[in-house]
């Protein structure tokens, strides 16, 4: 069975696929899960 795609997976392939290449933010205790998703996508992390 295939593993569904998360929100922050979807997110992420979505704003790739928009042109985003850079991502600015500030880590916080409940953004820490898509920030390591951030980290490990195509995107570059400021």
């Amino acid at each position: 069975m295939k593993r569904a795609t998360t929100i922050g997976e979807y997110l992420i392939d979505r704003l790739y696929a928009c042109g985003v290449r850079h991502v600015f933010g500030i880590p916080g205790d409940y953004v820490l899960g898509f920030y390591d998703q951030l980290q490990r996508s195509r995107l570059r992390l400021i």
